[in-house]
């Protein structure tokens, strides 16, 4: 369903075969995740969260119902935008190493390399 501007969209509509992208907390609606109760503990998709406005600020756990989060530390943590953080997951892990896409990704997308894919680790590390 569709909800309204300002309103929290009905969580327990979501299906756990599908990829599931959110974010934790909106600032300019004032609409956030209340808990994570929603998310299937036996999903198929990967659930995917927006936490810049969340991260260190709201309780987030468990974090084993959350398989991709990004935040900058913008808000919360008051410092200069520009800065991303990705925090991946075993099951994010595991997809980034079985799928291989249909078309060639520029390197600054690509998370994986070698064949078959493996996490480009490297990458975590600085590595450009």
């Amino acid at each position: 369903g569709v909800s309204d501007y300002g309103e929290c969209p009905r969580l327990s509509e979501t299906d756990p075969k599908h990829d599931i992208i959110f974010t934790f907390n909106g600032t300019t609606s004032g609409v956030r995740v209340p808990n994570l109760d929603w998310i299937s503990d036996d999903r198929e998709g990967l659930t995917i969260c927006d936490a810049t406005s969340a991260i260190f600020a709201m309780d987030m756990s468990p974090w084993s119902k959350l398989d991709v989060v990004t935040y900058s530390w913008q808000k919360v943590l008051g410092g200069e935008g520009a800065h991303g953080v990705l925090i991946l997951g075993p099951r994010a892990i595991e997809r980034l190493e079985s799928y291989v896409p249909d078309r060639p990704l520029p390197k600054i997308f690509r998370l994986t390399k070698g064949s078959p894919p493996k996490l480009a680790r490297d990458i975590f590390r600085g590595a450009t």
